[in-house]
């Protein structure tokens, strides 16, 4: 009864607010994997692939709403399961009600309780082992334990379908099971086969993975078909099993930025109260019940050992985005250390005659999740009928010739327009191929099977991409998100978001072809500032406006060389509204008056860059050169030039320790 109703309410908050479609990262892609039967990126995500795909058999509303659910549904059980662990250490319900409060308006966790991904799903798998934990460290009884080990050997292989992450959590498991090690040895050896058994039994999810490749899906990373294929996949062969981003894995200092970003992000999402709750809560665990006090202090580590481990890049939107969903976790442990100190508070506060006679105390600590939501909501409620991630797949497609080939590289793009180009079927006429997987003999079959018209070249995996657009690039247009595949002679012109490949035995068109085209596809795409998205921004979103603001840059420059002055313009006007504290929006602004012999608006633009970034060697250089050729003032321009040789000066030795 008490489950039932907090899971209502629970599910009914986040089934409200549920997004109608794919949220950008990773969204895209393992909706585009349930939708072909297909296999997400590395590990897979068999599990929950095939629950996708069974949901997708639902008739409702659109896809990407209908895999929410994965979300939506995982999020709220996660949030009751919580409650049992926190109401069974602290035997109170109102500091464990509160803080699931706190945990249910996190702001990242209630964002992955809306969105397709698989953290949610992850959330819960993780809170049903804590609450198997606790009740093994309480249980003294056979019976008893043997029941709870055969769920923990079931969960533990469903955790082998689903996220590595979670293996993080078994060395408080060994911590809790080592206290009742002679029980527990003598309990699997004697019930071993049965143990093995619902182990294998969880472990089947893994079979969709070479069952789905056997059929060549669109969305196939990997190909595990046979055994060296499968293991790759399932460790994460081209990223590592428990890393991020392989490019900073031996700079420990940017390792250690992680852990401030970690502390940061508790800092902002729990604010200053939350952070002393939690100390107050680690105070009871060590008066009240050390052993669990040890087990959720080796959980914790374990995944800020992970947070360290990972190699996170933190240098743009992206790898901000990315870096924030593996905080629900730790999270998780958090909200448990929180409610124990609100546990300790109530005690601390109750004998307080005033507050026991007027009943306030639950009351006055609501403020805190109140506080929470309150900040929360303008973010997270605009979500649900925010379509930039949709309407950009849309205008990539659009931007393609009739019969074209689209080559796709990096995660936003790419994903996007995968969900977009299999759920509604849109712009089937084009070729959209991952261009990485060209490298990949595999997907040859899987580019035969779906456009037989291509031509595949019978060459070396690392000589095929340059020979599949040789082969093909007097057949069908030819366009990519970013430059690929160079080959000497051939042109790569700007076309919207896109770049179109001309090879060097067709003439190419005329500059005022070219502008043409841009103009008309620029005037029909979508607004990517519209409404609220010029207020709140959730990171994976603003990457998406970083592709826009990219391709405005690349075509305002392509006009300006072109003499196309006030068309350029227009295209950094709109880089300043996408990005207003950017200093090269102001060089870009600056050149395109500079070229018009705006001298006034162009030291204007360039004096800005100088605000935004005072040690800017370049502004000062575009000053220089707007006082010596267009105000012809050479000793205004001289200063520029001093300033510019003094700051160069000063840089020099930090540059050379760089």
């Amino acid at each position: 009864m008490e489950v039932g109703a907090l899971f209502l309410p629970l599910f009914a908050v986040y089934f409200y607010w549920q997004t109608r479609t794919i949220f950008g990262g990773d969204s895209g892609d393992l909706a585009a994997a349930a939708l072909t039967g297909g296999i997400a990126h590395p590990p897979g995500y068999p599990l929950w692939t095939f629950l996708g795909v069974l949901l997708l058999k639902l008739p409702w509303l659109n896809p990407a709403w209908r895999l929410a659910f994965l979300s939506s549904v995982p999020g709220a059980l996660t949030l009751v399961f919580l409650y049992l662990v926190i109401s069974k250490i602290t035997r109170q319900f109102w500091p464990a009600f509160l803080a699931i409060l706190v945990l249910a308006f996190n702001y990242v966790f209630w964002l992955y309780s809306e969105v397709v991904e698989v953290f949610s799903l992850n959330n819960f798998l993780a809170v049903l082992f804590i609450w198997l934990f606790l009740r093994l460290n309480e249980t003294a009884k056979n019976g008893e334990l043997k029941k709870l080990l055969l769920v923990v050997f079931f969960l533990t292989g469903l955790v082998l379908s689903h996220h590595h992450t979670l293996l993080l959590i078994f060395p408080g498991l060994g911590y809790l099971l080592w206290q009742q090690k002679t029980k527990i040895i003598f309990l699997i050896k004697k019930n071993f086969k049965i143990y093995l058994a619902a182990f294998i039994l969880a472990l089947l999810p893994l079979l969709y993975l070479p069952l789905a490749a056997g059929r060549f899906p669109a969305v196939d990373w990997g190909h595990p078909t046979n055994l060296l294929n499968f293991l790759k996949l399932f460790f994460r062969h081209d990223y590592g099993i428990f890393l991020a981003n392989s490019g900073i894995v031996n700079q420990p200092l940017l390792r250690l930025a992680s852990l401030v970003f970690l502390f940061d992000f508790f800092r902002k999402d729990f604010l200053i109260l939350g952070l002393l709750l939690a100390l107050l809560g680690g105070f009871f665990l060590w008066r009240r019940q050390r052993r669990l006090f040890w087990f959720f202090l080796i959980e914790f580590s374990s995944y800020l050992f992970f947070v360290f481990y990972a190699s996170f890049s933190l240098e743009n939107d992206f790898g901000v985005a990315t870096f924030e969903r593996f905080l629900l976790l730790p999270y998780l442990f958090l909200t448990i250390f929180i409610g124990c100190g609100l546990a300790l508070s109530f005690e601390i506060f109750r004998p307080l005659v005033f507050l026991k006679k007027l009943k306030i105390l639950p009351a006055a600590f609501l403020v805190y999740p109140l506080s929470i939501f309150l900040i929360n909501y303008p973010l997270i409620s605009q979500l649900k009928n925010d379509f930039t991630a949709e309407n950009f797949a849309k205008d990539i497609l659009a931007s393609v010739p009739r019969d074209g080939i689209l080559l796709l590289v990096a995660d936003t793009p790419l994903f996007d327009t995968q969900y977009f180009y299999y759920a509604y079927r849109y712009r089937p006429d084009v070729k959209l191929i991952h261009f990485s997987k060209l490298f990949r003999e595999y997907y040859k079959e899987t580019l035969r099977k779906y456009y037989p018209d291509l031509r595949l070249p019978s060459v070396p995996a690392k000589e095929f991409p340059k020979e599949f657009i040789r082969q093909n690039q007097e057949i069908f247009p030819i366009l990519a998100n970013t430059l690929v595949g160079q080959i000497e002679g051939s042109l790569w012109l700007p076309q919207g978001l896109l770049q179109r490949y001309y090879p060097s035995t067709v003439s190419t068109p005329s500059a005022s072809l070219v502008f043409e085209e841009n103009e008309r596809l620029w005037a029909a795409y979508q607004q990517p500032l519209l409404g609220e998205r010029r207020r709140y921004q959730n990171l994976f979103t603003a990457d998406i406006l970083n592709y826009y603001y990219r391709a405005h840059r690349q075509t305002g420059t392509f006009f300006l060389e072109n003499g196309y002055l006030e068309a350029a313009q227009k295209h950094f006007v709109a880089m300043a509204e996408l990005k207003p504290k950017n200093p090269e929006v102001y060089y870009y602004l600056g050149w395109g008056f500079l070229t018009q012999k705006d001298c006034v608006a162009a030291e204007r633009q360039f004096q800005k860059m100088l605000e935004l970034d005072p040690k800017n060697v370049e502004a000062r250089g575009f000053l220089r050169q707007t006082y010596l050729e267009c105000f012809q003032d050479p000793v205004k321009a001289k200063e520029y030039e001093e300033s510019c040789l003094q700051l160069e000066k000063s840089q020099q030795p930090k540059l050379k320790e760089l």
